[in-house]
């Protein structure tokens, strides 16, 4: 797989490199396509930031896959955002106020 390239929620570029593509379907349960964490990236319903990474961001979709959400986490570099890993969430965490 190529590097697929979008437009982020925020108007800048995204990209979803074939390693993290690669690591995205290593992992059981991942049941969606390079096509959704794009757009997942592009019109999340949720965005927060990424506790533990300051240059991170985690951006939930709503019924991607076999999972109430999708979970895309977008690595800001400056210009653009790096789409570093994406797995199903079952429920959103307690933090986020729907």
């Amino acid at each position: 797989m190529d590097d697929l390239r979008g437009i982020a929620f925020d108007g800048r570029p995204v990209t979803l490199g074939e390693s993290s593509w690669t690591h995205i379907q290593s992992q059981p349960g991942r049941a969606f396509a390079p096509g959704d964490v794009l757009d997942v990236a592009a019109r999340p319903a949720f965005v927060v930031p990424d506790r533990r990474y300051a240059d991170r961001v985690l951006c939930y979709g709503r019924q991607v896959g076999p999972s109430e959400y999708l979970a895309v986490i977008l690595e800001d570099d400056g210009d653009h955002y790096r789409i570093i890993t994406a797995h199903p969430v079952r429920r959103l965490p307690g933090d986020i106020d729907l």
